[in-house]
Order: structure tokens, then sequence, then C-alpha cells
């Protein structure tokens, strides 16, 4: 038992905030399951991280609970060839919710959506991170239900990009869900085109 101690009591560097508290959940979590599994405690750190990366992927996709097991079914059998115990599945069905259910602690659904998107290419969607950037800045500024206004040149001000590249995030944000266009841009001749909007999510 010792042994699963050393090993799994290489720490990270402690956190703060939120995070501290999601480390700290995880560590518990850790030591808990290999008291609770004695003897038939599984020593195979590939396998393990094969279901971080997999909790991962599946965070925010609400995936059924069916494809979640047939997919961790996947991992074990490329992981590790030896057979396990119904313990043994049951505690790593367990462990694979619990990743998940901390992964999605960490980040919106939207979020996470805004970060996957992919170009033709498969590369990361330009629009898509830009609004990811916004969103924070929305974030930033009013709780949900309450209303955001800038004009083009003031949220390129907030942002690493141009205001060339400011109205199709916020398209995005308003087709997502996101925001709500409650009253649309006005001319005004020293601060150009301001629309509000107001925060659903």
């Amino acid at each position: 038992m010792d042994e699963f101690y050393a090993r799994f009591n290489k720490l990270r560097k402690p956190k703060r905030g939120k995070a501290a508290k999601l480390q700290k959940r995880t560590n518990a979590a850790i030591r808990g399951a290999i008291e609770r599994a004695g003897i038939e405690a599984i020593d195979n750190p590939k396998l393990f991280k094969a279901i971080h990366r997999l909790a991962t992927k599946l965070s925010h996709t609400r995936t059924a609970a069916t494809e979640i097991n047939n997919q961790l079914d996947v991992l074990i059998q490329e992981h590790h060839p030896h057979s396990l115990s119904n313990k043994q599945r049951d505690d790593l069905h367990l462990r694979l919710l619990d990743k998940i259910e901390i992964m999605e602690q960490q980040i919106s659904e939207v979020e996470a959506n805004l970060l996957r998107m992919r170009d033709q290419t498969g590369k990361p969607d330009k629009v898509a991170f830009h609004a990811y950037q916004l969103y924070g800045i929305v974030k930033l500024e009013v709780a949900v239900g309450e209303t955001v206004g800038h004009n083009v040149r003031d949220w390129a001000d907030l942002v690493p990009f141009g205001p060339n590249a400011i109205t199709a995030p916020l398209a995005m944000l308003v087709k997502l869900g996101v925001l709500e266009e409650v009253e649309p841009a006005k001319q005004n001749s020293y601060q150009g085109k301001t629309t509000i909007y107001k925060r659903l999510l």
C-alpha cells in the first residue's frame, strides 16, 4: 500500500482558490479509492492517464451512459491486458465519472464548445476563439441577466484582436444563446455604433 501512496503523492504544485479545492478533492478521491480497493487496487499509470484523457474528451458532450461504458471498455482492452474483477471495473467507471465531473466544474459547456470548434482544415476556429475571449470579457463585466454594450472600437480595446474581428464572434455568441441583442446599434458621432446585449449564460 505504501508504494501506491508514494506514486500518487507526487502531487502537482500547490494551487489557489477553486483550483486548489479541486486539486484537494482529486487527491482525496485517489487516496480513498486506494484504501477502498485494498489488494484489488490497480497499478496501471498508463490506464489512468488514458482515463484522464477520455474524461477530458467527454466533458460537456452529454454523452450517454452506455457510450461512456463502451469507451471505457475499449481503454481497458488497450491498456490493461489482465482480467478485472467486477469491483475493479466499477472503481474505474467511478473514477472516469468523477474526473468528468471535475473537468466540467472547471469550464462551462459554452466555453468548452467554443474551444473545441475547428475550421475546415482541422485547426482551431478563429472566430470561435475570439468569441471565447469576448465571452470572458462579458463575464467579467456583467452577471447573467444584466446588459452590456460597447461600440466596436471599445470591444477591440478589451481583446487582443482588432475591430474588424469583433462583429462575427459577437454574432456567434448570440447564435449560441449566450447573448441576446436587446437594443440594435445606434449611430453616435463620438463613439460609433453601440449594440446592447443581455447576458443569458
